[in-house]
């Protein structure tokens, strides 16, 4: 299953028609996704980019939560059902509850999508306590990796 199929049935499971993107990766590049999203029949409602040092993409790898959580504050108000952190070189685990919390939406990430997908392709997705999380209760357990 690739990045997209995950988060394709991920945002089936949540009934979101409209996300919000927040991407690590150049404008031409997020531009080739939003058109992607838009073919799926998915409403982009707003995009934020996090700036790289350089147009290589390997500078995904030296983002930090920090830059995340506060790209990710310029999601209030977006109009969307779900705060999408598109790029499985994007490290999003740490920002996804802080994020969740503070725009009242779920929010969702490649990688999330994939282990959930995976879970659920094994049968053993955890019991979920809300409809804002995939995954719920991971996120008490982050301090223990």
């Amino acid at each position: 299953m690739t990045a997209a199929q995950a988060i394709r049935a991920a945002l089936s499971r949540l009934n979101a028609k409209r996300i919000a993107l927040l991407s690590p990766y150049p404008a031409w590049l997020t531009d080739a996704g939003l058109e992607y999203w838009n073919k799926q029949g998915i409403e982009v409602t707003h995009t934020e980019l996090i700036s790289l040092p350089s147009g290589d993409t390997r500078g995904v790898y030296a983002i930090r939560n920090r830059q995340i959580l506060k790209t990710g504050e310029k999601f209030i108000g977006s109009g969307a059902d779900v705060l999408l952190m598109s790029g499985t070189g994007m490290p999003t685990l740490r920002a996804i509850q802080p994020l969740q919390e503070e725009l009242g939406i779920p929010v969702i990430s490649s990688n999330y999508c994939l282990a959930w997908a995976m879970f659920d392709s094994l049968g053993i997705l955890p019991e979920s306590h809300h409809e804002k999380s995939l995954l719920s209760g991971y996120e008490t357990n982050l301090d223990n990796l």
